[in-house]
């Protein structure tokens, strides 16, 4: 039997409104203001020949508004979670490659100490590593979205993102397994979209651009 997979979108509650994520994650708080896009963090593994450096020492996030989120996508190459969302991790197989602690300071540099965050990268499956590519169909000729979405048999990981699949589709997919642990830690601000439910409401609109069950934004 085919294991249940989900995409994890906002579930909005106080603290975790869907849409744009106001946040900066830099070095110190005089770089929030500057040009913070060239940090491997943002620019990417291409950039720096094909593997992103580890984290530095000391950096900062900057969370324009009050957020509460425990896990939220900061940007492509990184994802911000909770100590909470962080005491999961152990019980289940993920591909973080790296989980550190940062400071939270809002936008005037104060830090928000009732909020502990860390900073998960993630290492990214390429499809064919993950997806049964004769069962999962592309939309777009660039292989960004999908009509269906169909895993190998064989994958055993928990909780992962797919490279260059569109955000508006998924960020992270987590099995049956971490779904549960995750509701059992009550982890906040997420709803699970099961990835069975889309491939069968994409049935009627195989001609179409991607249309999912209702509107959900990813984490």
């Amino acid at each position: 039997m085919n294991k249940e997979y989900y995409i994890m979108a906002i579930n909005e509650e106080f603290g975790c409104p869907a849409g744009f994520y106001h946040s900066v994650l830099a070095k110190d708080f005089e770089e929030v203001k500057a040009d913070y896009g060239y940090n491997p963090w943002y620019a990417g593994p291409k950039r720096y020949g094909g593997t992103l450096p580890s984290l530095p020492e000391k950096l900062i996030l900057m969370e324009k508004n009050e957020y509460n989120y425990d896990v939220r996508k900061g940007a492509d190459y990184f994802y911000v979670i909770s100590a909470g969302f962080a005491r999961c991790l152990p019980e289940i197989k993920h591909n973080f490659s790296e989980i550190k602690r940062v400071d939270c300071v809002d936008s005037k540099g104060i830090a928000r100490n009732t909020r502990d965050v860390f900073i998960a990268i993630p290492k990214k499956f390429k499809a064919e590593n993950c997806l049964d590519i004769s069962k999962s169909k592309q939309i777009s000729p660039r292989g960004v979205e999908y009509e269906s979405l169909h895993f190998k048999e064989d994958l055993d990981f928990d909780i992962f993102d797919i490279v260059n699949i569109s955000s508006s589709q998924a960020s992270l997919i987590c099995s049956e397994k971490a779904k549960k642990i995750f509701e059992d830690h009550s982890i906040r601000c997420v709803k699970y979209i099961p990835i069975s439910d889309i491939n069968a409401s994409m049935q009627s609109h195989m001609s179409e651009l991607y249309k999912p069950v209702g509107f959900y934004d990813p984490v």
